[in-house]
């Protein structure tokens, strides 16, 4: 059986793409951003 444990996805929005997957039923498990706020 196949199931899919993570994904990540880069976006440029941060909000607005959250909002949108949210419109297809994914939930908001995790975020991380780097300490030098290089990736967010």
């Amino acid at each position: 059986m196949f199931k899919v444990n993570h994904i990540a996805i880069s976006v440029r929005d941060n909000i607005r793409s959250i909002e949108f997957y949210q419109k297809f039923g994914f939930k908001k498990f995790k975020s991380w951003k780097a300490d030098d706020n290089s990736i967010k």
